[in-house]
């Protein structure tokens, strides 16, 4: 019977040590150590740096400039580049400005249809963070693909033939 007593007694202090605000306060003592070592991990890993390397001090491009910056582009090993002239290719690259943006522009390339001028526009979005968007331009869809002499072919299958 004493040992009862004793068993219970001993059920009882751990009960009440357990809803004793002391023992939430080592809990929230612990959560907020677990929070601050989440944070120094975050600023070690530079996830949310306190200076952006993004931000331009100021605009490039004049502001009353044309929004789009564009510049004819040529490849230096196009392979057959004796036949087809840079001209026929009609493809150019540039950057379109971003409204209500700090300096923020859209890289583009774009590539005439090799049918008609009247042929619709396809904007095609790929890429991003890993992945670069030139890996479809030169490996699925593009007017172009990467022969295994790292020499640049015409694509027989991209889409440059049958839209802007």
């Amino acid at each position: 019977m004493a040992q009862m007593k004793l068993s219970l007694s001993v059920s009882l202090f751990l009960t009440l040590l357990l809803l004793s605000p002391s023992s939430f306060a080592k809990v929230s003592i612990s959560s907020k150590l677990a929070s601050k070592q989440a944070e120094k991990l975050i600023h070690e890993l530079n996830l949310f740096p306190k200076e952006s390397d993004n931000i331009v001090d100021r605009d490039p491009f004049p502001t009353a400039a044309s929004r789009i910056v564009e510049k004819r582009f040529s490849f230096p090993n196009l392979a057959n580049s004796s036949i087809i002239s840079f001209e026929d290719l009609g493809h150019h690259a540039g950057y379109y400005k971003i409204k209500h943006s700090h300096a923020a522009r859209l890289f583009y390339f774009f590539f005439e249809s090799q049918g008609s001028k009247d042929d619709p526009v396809v904007i095609w979005l790929s890429g991003g963070p890993g992945c670069s968007s030139e890996l479809a331009l030169f490996y699925e869809n593009g007017p172009f693909s990467i022969a295994n002499n790292l020499s640049l072919v015409l694509n027989e299958y991209g889409w440059d033939k049958v839209i802007n």
